[in-house]
């Protein structure tokens, strides 16, 4: 997995725990990298299919390309926001960590200078984001749970009923 994300330990990162290199493949070849891409681009791609079935089952067939349409336009757009919003935090926490604005802005963007500001800044960003991420899905998991009690409570008082 850490492969496949592009991180690669090395003795650099047992001398140093905080460093990693990012994208340095040289060492390996590339046989090796196949398998972690594969199964990155499995799991991500073959649900996504079947979140959009599920969705545009729910859609009258007439409307099933606009409804594809807008769909694609959200997941697009949000992924599109997710990305300009983690770059945008990474560049400021990275200037508060460089105290170089032109630095930061040049480590943020794949340049020299700031290894180890980056390192940090990076992993504190994916801190981040693995908090966020598990307590959307908590809140979904409840989400559900209560939609579930309420159409249980609405089938009993529908049998009390009849």
């Amino acid at each position: 997995m850490l492969l496949a994300t592009g991180f690669l330990p090395t003795s650099e990162t047992v001398k140093e725990p905080g460093r990693v290199k990012i994208l340095d493949f040289s060492p390996l070849p590339l046989a090796v990298l196949i398998v972690p891409m594969l199964l990155l681009g499995f799991g991500w791609g073959l649900p996504v299919g079947l979140i959009d079935g599920e969705a545009l089952a729910a859609v009258r067939p007439a409307a099933a390309g606009a409804a594809a349409g807008v769909l694609n336009f959200a997941r697009l757009g949000s992924e599109t926001l997710a990305v300009a919003g983690f770059t945008a935090a990474l560049s400021s926490l990275l200037v508060g960590a460089t105290g170089d604005t032109a630095l930061a802005y040049s480590a943020a963007a794949g340049g020299p200078g700031a290894a180890a500001p980056y390192a940090d800044t990076f992993r504190l960003l994916m801190v981040i984001l693995a908090v966020v991420t598990t307590a959307i899905s908590v809140w979904v998991m409840l989400l559900q749970r209560a939609q579930h009690r309420a159409a249980s409570r609405i089938d009993e008082l529908a049998v009390e009923q009849a």
